[in-house]
């Protein structure tokens, strides 16, 4: 399904999970299936609900929220793809300082484009590998426990 509003577009994926925002013509690409997509002009809100799956573009400030159960993507990025494996985990991806926050409980893992594009995690030594090609950091939770607070997060999703 594709909703073009002006210069807003919604596209809905059903492949990967994956919520994709293109700040330029206010993209936001969610892999659900049977969703709806509607597109509220007044606010130039963008929401595909799938079962309790939202996806929000809010194009004042370029930021596409997927809410599945309790996960939440924030992208704040240009041809960025932010991909979410997990349950109550939150990833931000910020173009100032270029960091991709992944939080699990109170993990936070930071991917620092600088850095060669390593995320730790600052709870231990964990580190969090980012594909450099587009810039997507994945992570699983299945891998995490609480107990010893260590997350790996992989690769591919």
């Amino acid at each position: 399904m594709q909703v073009d509003t002006d210069d807003d577009e919604c596209r809905v994926d059903t492949d990967d999970d994956v919520c994709r925002v293109d700040t330029d013509d206010d993209v936001c690409r969610v892999d659900t299936d049977d969703d709806v997509c509607r597109v509220d002009t007044d606010d130039d809100v963008c929401r595909v609900d799938t079962d309790d799956d939202v996806c929000r573009v809010d194009t004042d400030y370029d930021v596409c929220r997927v809410d599945t159960d309790d996960d939440v993507c924030r992208v704040d990025t240009d041809d960025d793809v932010c991909r979410i494996d997990t349950d109550d985990d939150v990833c931000r991806v910020d173009t100032d300082d270029d960091v991709c926050r992944v939080d699990t409980d109170d993990d936070v893992c930071r991917v620092d484009m600088r850095l060669n594009y390593v995320c730790r995690v600052d709870t231990d030594d964990d580190v969090c590998m980012v594909d450099t090609d587009d810039d997507v950091c994945r992570v699983d939770t299945d891998y995490y426990s609480g107990n010893t607070g260590n997350m790996q997060v992989l690769k591919t999703l």
